[in-house]
């Protein structure tokens, strides 16, 4: 067998139709966080459709593209740009100046120090805040998942909302119809006009269902579309094309009505079992929510096909009577919804609901209206009362259990009315006693998962008529699913500020840690420098040493013979005295390296007091150093007396030193060396007469900007974000100084480069070693 690779001919990938992409922007000034974002979730789908971004470097430039009408599902956006609020500043402006509240927006910031978590989400409208050190893969598909969820759910309730409107249009149309035939037709144009795209259908009725079964049909096709022209008339089941036949026997079968991808079959039976059917064909799927329309549409219009059959049935005289008073149908729909909407258009939570019940109570002119939210209670379900609305004023909210209630049907999801005699169709239900109700017309708020969250009922002491019923079923059924969406948003808002509380407390943890695991970081990273650095000496070393074994051979060979040659023994003695020396001084060289390293990472363990022999431990410390700062062509001059001792905490003195010399290398010369770094220090004493070691560290580098000198000692702040920095050296610096004692500043004076001035007490230290 040949060591040629052979491949299978790639399958082509099935042609399936390209949804449109979620439109995603991202803002944030460094590019880095644009590609490895679009790099990570560039084969990320939700509900089948892909993400397509937009780039923006500054919050300015964001403005302009969504100045421009651009509409985003999520904006991806970081708290500093331009400014350190500028991120901030832009959320104000999207929610506020813009009114847009559906885009989700995630802050993401490297530095949460500059927008403290729990101030952002209380003070702004944003949907998540996460770290960019935080935000692995698979973190941010959650993100990306939860966000694009949110705004999926919100777009479909802003469908369902303007849907609703127009199926009171539909219903208030359908209302004007004077005979069945006039009805039908108007009930399949409406349907069509509902959902904003046509379809072919079909109304048909059967008188009697059981006995017209028997006699082998008993149909009669009221209105057809125009698909189904050859139909209008047909008086035989069996003449229906076999899906519409299909259909309808579907309806008798179960008594309700059914849809498939490509039909939607409605199903009413009246109180004397006369049926009524609707189907509708479409050449495409249907949405959910399209469904949802047509099944309240279907309910409503039920009612009125009820009505017309009952006056065809018992009208002697052809004259034309109206079915439903002026202030019914259109007008009053229309007038209570635009009040109803207008008072609750800026309420929230609790404030809604009051409101809510208040109006529809007033609207619908009932005594008692209910906004519950469904609980687990010790003997199953149970409604507790958010709302209540007693006729003349608010009443105490309470639980209930919903046994033997007719809020039990509405949970099931089923809208419920019964226009009287409510407490004889639930004898066990004593609030409806309590209440004297007579007559009760519940709709369930279910949440966008198809979860009932709760229910929205209105009761009365007075039979409710059926004029009454449509107006009350068009009401309820807009704002119950207003309701769930509230409650469904109250849930969320409970699971966040839960989030928030834990990521806080989290936070708090994080930042109590944060110093030692700098330092631990930096430790880390002198580890690799120094691993590096010994390889060579050490390398040296090996070689060296095998050499030592073949020349010491090489002479037991001499002096196994007869003859040595004094030349040739001489020139191996000194091959010997060569590699020997090159072994001691290379492992003398490494015992140097690690014993400066392992110096440095015991003292910077410890808060143990030492005597120092300050030259000699500051050349240790930079020699610990050696291999970064070689790398950056620094060369480090220590001016100190040789004799000069002092007590300090080595670990704590070493610590400050190692940030002072990496800070140099890190950012003194961004274009690299050479570069000089002068450590000196020396004895002073203040007014009192107390020892002080005055410190002074420069460097030639390129200095400091007016701009950053005033905050070099800030946490998280660093020139070099997105580079590596952490933005803690420095604040570690004068946090350890204050932690001694003593003062750290810069240098005003220094004519060039970076130049500070570390006073740190002896005095103290003295004391503490004489007690211990």
């Amino acid at each position: 067998m040949d060591d040629d690779m052979l491949f299978d001919d790639e399958a082509e990938a099935e042609a399936r139709p390209r949804l449109p992409p979620w439109q995603v922007l991202i803002v944030d000034d460094e590019e880095a966080v644009h590609q490895v974002t679009k790099l990570v979730m560039s084969d990320f789908e939700f509900d089948g459709r892909p993400l397509q971004f937009t780039d923006c470097y500054s919050g300015a430039e964001a403005r302009e593209v969504l100045g421009r009408g651009a509409e985003f599902a999520l904006i991806l956006l970081d708290v500093v740009m331009e400014s350190e609020h500028a991120g901030l500043d832009l959320v104000r402006h999207i929610r506020e100046e813009l009114g847009n509240i559906s885009v989700r927006i995630v802050l993401r910031t490297g530095q949460p120090g500059q927008a403290p978590q729990a101030y952002v989400l209380k003070a702004y409208d944003i949907n998540d805040y996460r770290e960019k050190t935080d935000l692995t893969h698979a973190k941010l598909s959650v993100v990306f998942y939860s966000a694009l969820r949110g705004y999926r759910d919100l777009m479909r309730l802003e469908r369902a909302r303007s849907g609703l409107r127009r199926t009171i249009d539909a219903i208030t149309q359908v209302c004007e119809a004077e005979n069945l035939p006039h009805f039908c037709s108007a009930v399949l144009d409406q349907a069509g006009a509902l959902l904003g795209h046509g379809g072919e259908g079909v109304c048909a009725s059967r008188v009697d269902a059981y006995a017209a079964v028997a006699r082998q049909g008993g149909l009669k096709v009221l209105a057809v579309t125009p698909g189904f022209a050859e139909l209008q008339g047909e008086s035989k089941l069996e003449g229906l094309p076999p899906e519409v036949r299909a259909a309808f026997e579907r309806c008798m079968q179960e008594r309700r009505g059914h849809h498939g991808d490509l039909h939607h079959a409605s199903y009413h039976r009246t109180r004397d079992g006369s049926e009524s059917f609707l189907y509708m064909a479409f050449s495409a799927p249907l949405r959910s929510e399209d469904r949802e329309l047509l099944s309240l549409f279907s309910a409503n219009v039920a009612v009125t096909y009820e009505k017309l059959q009952q006056r065809e049935e018992t009208m002697s005289t052809s004259k034309p009577v109206s079915l439903f008073e002026e202030s019914d149908g259109r007008i009053l729909a229309e007038a209570a919804l635009r009040s109803i909407t207008a008072s609750t258009a800026r309420a929230r939570g609790e404030d809604f609901l009051r409101i809510l019940v208040r109006d529809l109570g007033q609207a619908l002119d009932v005594r008692y209206v209910i906004a519950g939210r469904v609980i687990q209670m010790a003997d199953g379900e149970g409604i507790r009362t958010l709302a209540v609305w007693g006729g003349e004023d608010y009443l105490p909210n309470m639980d209930y259990s919903l046994k033997h209630t007719p809020c039990q049907d509405v949970t099931d999801q089923s809208m419920c009315f019964h226009g009287c005699g409510i407490q004889a169709d639930y004898p066990e239900d004593t609030l409806l006693v309590d209440m004297q109700a007579e007559s009760y017309i519940g709709m369930p708020m279910v949440d966008t998962e198809g979860k009932t969250l709760g229910i929205l009922s209105a009761l009365d002491t007075r039979p409710i008529d059926e004029n009454k019923r449509l107006l009350a079923l068009s009401l309820l059924s807009i704002f119950a699913a207003r309701c769930a969406a509230e409650l469904q948003h109250q849930d969320r808002e409970a699971l966040l500020e839960e989030k928030v509380q834990q990521r806080t407390e989290a936070l708090r943890a994080a930042q109590a840690n944060m110093v030692e695991q700098e330092k631990m970081a930096a430790l880390g990273a002198l580890v690799a420098g120094v691993a590096h650095e010994v390889n060579t000496p050490v390398g040296v070393a090996v070689t060296a040493a095998s050499g030592l074994a073949s020349y010491a051979e090489q002479m037991v060979g001499m002096l196994s013979g007869e003859k040595v040659s004094r030349s040739e023994l001489t020139g191996l003695a000194t091959r010997l005295k060569g590699a020997a020396g090159l072994v001691e001084q290379n492992l003398a060289r490494a015992a140097q390296l690690i014993g400066n390293f392992k110096q440095l990472a015991v003292d910077q363990g410890t808060e143990h007091i030492s005597e120092l022999v300050l030259h000699e431990y500051v050349q240790g410390v930079v020699s610990a150093h050696s291999p970064e700062l070689r790398k950056a062509q620094i060369e480090v001059k220590v001016d100190i007396a040789p004799q000069l001792r002092v007590r300090l905490p080595a670990g704590k003195f070493s610590q400050v030193l190692s940030n002072l010399l990496m800070n140099s290398a890190k950012h003194a010369y961004p274009n690299g060396g050479p570069g000089q770094v002068q450590v000196a220090a020396r004895l002073e004493e203040d007014e009192g007469g107390a020892p002080w070691l005055q410190l002074h560290f420069a460097d030639d580098g390129i200095g400091l900007a007016p701009g950053i000198r005033e905050r070099v000692f800030e946490p998280f702040f660093t020139t070099k974000r997105g580079q590596g920095g952490s933005g803690l050296g420095m604040h570690i610096v004068y946090t350890i100084v204050h932690q001694m004692g003593g003062q750290v500043a810069l240098d005003e004076q220094a004519q060039r480069g970076c130049a500070l001035k570390v006073k740190l007490p002896l005095a103290r230290f003295s004391a503490s070693a004489s007690a211990e």
